[in-house]
């Protein structure tokens, strides 16, 4: 590992991480080659902490396999990742979000991964239910929806 840079969540949490980690960041990569000075710390008012340490592990540990552990290994790990860090909702879209904005473009897809996994085979009406999106379709506008694509609600025998 290289050097460690110093980052700033939006909580005011500090935290180290090896620069060649903060790296898998395309937006924090960017801002190191114009900085200055890369001594300082870098606040990251739009990350909260918790998700910004799940960040920094998940690109420590993509930093360090590389080259070094299996395509197997790596998945296997980030399966185990992704469902630990992921197990609260708001998180997982937190993270989402977050990830998108620093441009760490492996665990954004794994991200969105596990989001698909989680609503494959629901209805709307359990999708609205999880995730606390409002009903707020007409019922003609609902049943000409239903009438042009019943056949994705047919189940199969």
């Amino acid at each position: 590992m290289s050097e460690t840079l110093t980052l700033v969540s939006a909580d005011g949490k500090t935290l180290t991480a090896p620069k060649d980690a903060i790296m898998r960041s395309a937006m924090l990569k960017n801002l190191l080659e114009v900085a200055a000075n890369s001594d300082e710390q870098i606040p990251l008012d739009f990350v909260h902490s918790e998700d910004l340490e799940n960040i920094i592990e998940y690109c420590k540990y993509h930093v360090e396999a590389e080259g070094k552990a299996s395509e197997g290994d790596i998945s296997k790990w980030d399966g185990e990742f992704i469902n630990r860090v992921t197990q609260d909702d708001q998180k997982h879209l937190r993270l989402i979000q977050t990830t998108d904005q620093l441009q760490i473009e492996g665990l954004f897809k794994l991200l969105v991964q596990g989001i698909v996994r989680k609503l494959h085979n629901k209805t709307p009406e359990q999708i609205r239910e999880k995730w606390n999106i409002p009903d707020d379709l007409p019922k003609e506008k609902k049943d000409e929806i239903f009438n042009t694509t019943n056949w994705l609600y047919k189940k199969s025998q």
